[in-house]
């Protein structure tokens, strides 16, 4: 008989789910590590961890990073997640940290008397919010190792409510038994469970297999990213073979003629869409035809559209007008911004085509995979298409254009012809229109093929579709007839994945399970890892050149700066209190700095931060132990955190143009580089000016063919 678990029933009433003394805690506390793998390929690794407190208190904790490639450029990203239970089992806290290239955001929600208090800080800004306490408990946390308990049988189904802080909210869960099989475990046939469990909030579905034993065998989100038991050594064994912009693209047989001006185009897609993928309007029409969809852009005409004035106060389209905590469009700085974009011009079409070439002229294309925000991104002036469109709808709202994020598939030219993932944006000018402020499109051209709208959390419906697209250019004479699709079926199934032996690591305890399915973190890197990288290939197609800064200032002050910071005798007069106190920091850690670098773990990247290696046999046994591991991570973190404050301190000081923050870096990254001696990690500039410089110093001639760009290299 199917038995329904409901959220705020006594836990009484359910003694084999939910009473607490079931638990043996201490056989549950350990860790596990998992492999993570992006359709199909590996791409990072994760810890789970429990830990039991002498007083009965408990931390859930998942440590997850991703090692990836962006044609060819390596991007990282770590996801910490950490829930803490009191005696009582009841929640005192969670967090979520993302670390990655352009610095840390932290989501900390902690318990005061009868209220949560969530802190968010992303950006340099930290906003704060008082919320109810909610009702989570350790037995929410751990409700799918109930689930596999004596008497578990298909059709078994709990649900329960866990509190994300990125979304500010409790997120509905739903987990239920679909099915018992057979599957070899440490080279034993083992009974495991397939448990299908659906975050609510999200609309994205997760498959774990669990064994009787409640250890995670595997878990599949989305049908794409997949997390596996592994021995340590296996899961860490990353080796950025990944490239997510290639291997996630829709490649095609032809070029599509003209993508950027043409007045049409027809496509034919392959793969699971979904009724909420369907989105028809004035520029694009998409709807199931058989087993496949058809896919009509037309370039649309806004002749008829009755100018609007700024500000725009329609109650039906108010909500686009609002801040949020990824839009923060009531910040004096994207306020003040907006304004000196726009001068009087009222007009909200004009408007929305000043604020594209403004954003296109002025935000330098980079590879990226980041979790974006509008002041951030204002501050640093970089970033792919999510920086750009993310940019582009805060500056909107701030001056009274509603505006939201769109994200979806648009054609990019060159070697590899292909429809990539992609973001861009809508604003409302007496009707929606799309804009795309990467491409400096007031009007979207016909490529684009919108498959979500909204911010992050709305575009993660598109993980299960990311990797499983093909498509067909048709005829364009040929408008093939087209029937609505089913709602919430999918098109084709997703190929499954062969099935592997997951293994754990020898000693390792059984009976460890993971919390309650995959955490949120590690699906919002997936999404960012996905989404971001689709257009990070349009970088080679359209950086914007600048003018030529004269640098001689800022590269003298760059060697007294580094003089200090290595010892140097004397004070430095730092021109801002800002820049004084990073500079103490960094001076003060540097010993510990020299000191990874000595054991061969650290190494100076092309963009003027640290980075640790685990390349050679020094640095391997060296970080062997978890304790040097984590300290050094500690170190790396915040080393690199007091950099990019120092850097945009120095940007922000300069007050030119064309000093932004990554000039800056690459000002810095080239001093280090000239300083760093024999043996040293480093990496080799990408910038083509930085490179030449390299290959004829007398460095570049030892290197000879060597000297790549983006290499990592040992100093001869």
């Amino acid at each position: 008989m199917k038995k329904v678990t409901l959220l705020m029933v006594s836990l009484s009433l359910f003694p084999r789910l939910l009473a607490a003394q079931d638990f043996d805690l201490d056989k549950l506390a350990g860790e596990e590590w998992y492999g993570l793998y992006m359709n199909g390929q590996k791409s990072g690794y994760a810890v789970e961890r429990m830990t039991v407190a002498d007083d009965g208190s408990v931390a859930l904790e998942e440590d997850a990073r991703f090692h990836t490639t962006m044609m060819g450029v390596k991007q990282d990203m770590r996801i910490v997640s950490k829930r803490e239970y009191g005696p009582d089992r009841r929640l005192l806290s969670v967090s979520e940290q993302i670390d990655e290239a352009s610095g840390t955001s932290l989501f900390d929600a902690r318990i005061e008397g009868d209220s949560l208090v969530l802190r968010a800080s992303m950006g340099g800004a930290t906003t704060e919010k008082t919320l109810p306490r909610p009702d989570e408990s350790l037995e929410d946390a751990l409700k799918q190792h109930r689930l596999v308990g004596d008497g578990a049988s298909v059709g078994d189904e709990v649900r329960y409510s866990l509190f994300e802080p990125m979304l500010g909210k409790e997120s509905g869960v739903v987990s239920r038994i679909v099915g018992v099989e057979e599957r070899p475990f440490e080279g034993v046939p083992t009974k495991v469970f397939r448990i299908e469990t659906r975050m609510i909030d999200l609309n994205i579905d997760t498959v774990s297999y669990v064994a009787e034993d409640g250890t995670t065998l595997e878990d599949v989100v989305a049908g794409m990213l997949t997390m596996r038991l592994e021995p340590e050594e296996v899961a860490r064994d990353v080796h950025y073979s990944n490239d997510v912009i290639v291997s996630n693209a829709a490649m095609v047989d032809e070029p599509v003629p003209d993508p950027r001006t043409r007045d049409s185009l027809k496509l034919r897609l392959h793969g699971p869409l979904t009724s909420a993928h369907l989105y028809n309007d004035e520029r694009q029409f998409l709807a199931a035809q058989g087993d496949a969809f058809v896919f009509v852009g037309t370039r649309p005409a806004l002749d008829g559209v009755a100018p609007r004035r700024l500000p725009i106060e329609d109650e039906g389209v108010a909500e686009w007008t609002r801040p949020t905590l990824f839009i923060q469009s009531e910040e004096p700085a994207l306020v003040a911004k907006a304004r000196e974009i726009l001068g009087e011009e009222a007009d909200a079409a004009a408007a929305s085509a000043k604020l594209c070439t403004w954003v296109y002229e002025n935000v330098r294309t980079t590879f990226s995979a980041r979790l974006s925000n509008a002041l951030e991104v204002l501050g640093s002036l970089e970033g792919d298409c999510t920086e750009h469109s993310v940019l582009f709808v805060g500056l909107a709202r701030a001056a009274g254009l509603p505006a939201r994020e769109v994200a979806g598939l648009i054609y990019v030219e060159g070697a590899k012809p292909g429809f990539y993932f992609h973001q861009w944006a809508k604003v409302w000018i007496g009707q929606w229109i799309d804009v795309d402020p990467t491409f400096n499109q007031p009007v979207a051209d016909v490529t684009h093929i919108k498959l979500v709208e909204g911010d992050l959390f709305k575009q993660v419906q598109l993980l299960p579709i990311i990797g499983q697209i093909r498509i067909e250019v048709l005829d364009q004479d040929a408008v093939p007839e087209a029937a609505p699709a089913a709602p919430g079926e999918p098109a084709a199934a997703v190929e499954q994945e062969p099935v592997h032996e997951p293994q754990r690591a020898q000693g390792a305890g059984g009976g460890r399970m993971r919390g309650a399915g995959v955490a949120f973190g590690v699906v919002m890197a997936a999404m960012l890892l996905t989404l971001t990288a689709g257009c990070g290939l349009l970088s080679k197609y359209r950086n914007k050149p600048t003018a030529p800064t004269d640098l001689g200032a800022l590269e003298s002050q760059a060697e007294r700066i580094l003089d200090h910071i290595a010892g140097g005798a004397g004070p430095f007069d730092a021109p801002s209190l800002d820049m004084g106190e990073h500079l103490a920091r960094l001076r003060k850690r540097h010993s510990q700095v020299v000191a990874l670098k000595e054991e061969h773990c650290l190494g100076e990247d092309n963009r003027g931060y640290v980075d640790l290696r685990c390349d050679s046999d020094e640095a391997k046994a060296y970080l062997d132990d978890t304790k040097r591991e984590n300290e050094a991570q500690r170190i790396v973190a915040a080393e690199n955190e007091d950099r990019k404050d120092l850097y945009r301190e120095i940007a922000r000081l300069r007050d030119e143009a064309n000093v932004t923050l990554t000039v800056v870096e690459r000002v810095y990254a080239r001093k280090r580089l000239l300083r760093a001696g024999p043996g040293a990690a480093v990496q080799l500039p990408e910038n083509a000016e930085d490179l030449e410089a390299v290959r004829a110093s007398e460095l570049g001639r030892k290197l000879g063919s060597d000297c790549v760009a983006g290499a990592w290299i040992a100093l001869p």
